[in-house]
């Protein structure tokens, strides 16, 4: 309440009618009512009313235009003197509207008057005094944006302004058209289609990088396969994405055969990034991509993958530690202890978990599968024949690293580290 009454009361100009509240502030307006409860002043930009307990006294006066008519129009014509004080005051008082009709009187009576002329913001050109506006027409300038200047560049920054609404213009329809793209509608797609084969590539490489994460297949197949004339890093970084991650195998074959196309030698970096995953699939993918794109700086990397397979990723572990023999299967009980367990119900019959165990089988040949590729993949970046034999793996890098720091040759049966 505080704090809105003073915003009014600075924003008011120099009024006469006076209320001092007991905290020392003063608030000055025009009384509109002054009664038991309080008083209610207008200020410049409302009312506002203040209680009667906050007052201490009120002092009653003319306002400020009061006080500035009533001294207007005792100026002589022709006081310039007494002109230019009045205007001073005014501004003083912050009206602006009447220190300007006296600044404008003053000219009248001295149009070669140089305090109020720049008071109001005229200038000389050619000897001669006009406004500001009037001066720089008179230099041959041209308003754009609230600035003056010359013709030309005028011209180029209404084309940059043009083209910068057409930039954004183009833009939203490009948004517009991806959304279209993963719609149920296939004439809408269509639509979507061949507006974006029609607009500049310039235009849409940011929303195609944007929307290769789209929740649609549809949209990123359309943006692997757009991105053709972007060879560039952080496109390259966002296709060995796909090719990690995407769920789809047109997808991931799409984005492998781009990157392929583009050559980059890089590549391979952001590929290994795939060999960190918790997830098989994604490690598997990892290596089955370095055969495309190999690269020796991967072996380190490949091995250490190699060195992993088929233990627990992330923290988790698939083997149960918990002592019920009911979570256990029953593998560590006799056959009298197992038998009393099953005619009592608490574990199942055949020592099966009742929760579900894992599929050996299956675990087996998802193993081989991530073994296989981590293989294919150290002989491709390396051109060595080592297949999946991590101890040939782990001894060939320790004697490279021997050799490439000066170490010397290592000896001659070297016991398997796992590569840093």
């Amino acid at each position: 309440m505080r704090a809105w009454i003073l915003a009014l009361a600075f924003a008011a100009p120099a009024l006469a009618d006076t209320v001092i509240c007991k905290d020392g502030r003063k608030i000055e307006g025009r009384i509109l009512e002054d009664t038991e409860h309080g008083v209610k002043l207008e200020v410049r930009h409302g009312s506002v009313t203040i209680p009667r307990h906050q007052i201490r006294s009120v002092e009653r006066g003319a306002t400020s235009e009061e006080v500035y008519r009533e001294r207007s129009a005792r100026i002589a014509p022709g006081d310039v003197k007494a002109m230019l004080d009045l205007a001073r005051w005014c501004d003083e008082q912050k009206l602006r509207k009447e220190a300007t009709a006296e600044y404008q009187r003053v000219i009248a009576a001295d149009p070669e008057n140089e305090k109020a002329r720049t008071a109001l913001g005229h200038v000389r050109h050619e000897g001669v005094w006009m406004t500001f506006e009037d001066s720089a027409r008179a230099k041959g300038l041209v308003e754009f944006g609230g600035q003056w200047m010359p013709p030309e560049q005028a011209r180029v920054k209404q084309a940059l302004k043009e083209q910068k609404e057409l930039e954004q213009a183009i833009a939203e329809r490009v948004r517009d058209s991806f959304r279209k793209l993963s719609s149920a509608d296939i004439e809408a797609r269509a639509r979507a289609r061949e507006l974006l084969d029609g607009i500049p590539a310039d235009y849409k490489y940011l929303p195609i990088l944007e929307n290769l994460e789209n929740r649609s297949a549809d949209v990123r197949a359309y943006c692997v396969g757009a991105l053709g004339p972007f060879d560039r890093p952080e496109a390259m970084a966002k296709l060995a994405r796909r090719v990690l991650l995407d769920e789809s195998a047109v997808i991931r074959d799409a984005a492998t055969e781009m990157l392929r196309t583009w050559n980059r030698p890089d590549t391979w970096i952001q590929i290994q990034k795939g060999l960190q995953s918790d997830s098989a699939a994604v490690r598997i993918r990892a290596a089955q991509a370095l055969v495309v794109f190999p690269n020796e700086g991967a072996a380190e990397a490949l091995i250490s993958a190699l060195a992993k397979a088929g233990q627990p990723r992330g923290g988790f572990s698939v083997e149960r530690r918990d002592p019920d023999p009911r979570y256990a299967g029953g593998a560590n009980l006799t056959p009298e202890a197992r038998k009393a367990l099953e005619d009592a119900g608490k574990l199942p019959s055949g020592g099966m978990n009742p929760l579900g165990s894992p599929d050996d089988d299956a675990k087996k040949e998802a193993l081989e599968k991530e073994l296989t590729a981590y293989g294919r993949a150290l002989e491709a970046c390396t051109g060595l024949s080592h297949g999946r034999n991590l101890d040939a793996w782990r001894d060939w890098w320790l004697r490279k690293h021997a050799a490439s720091s000066g170490g010397g040759a290592q000896p001659a049966d070297p016991e398997p580290v796992a590569p840093k």
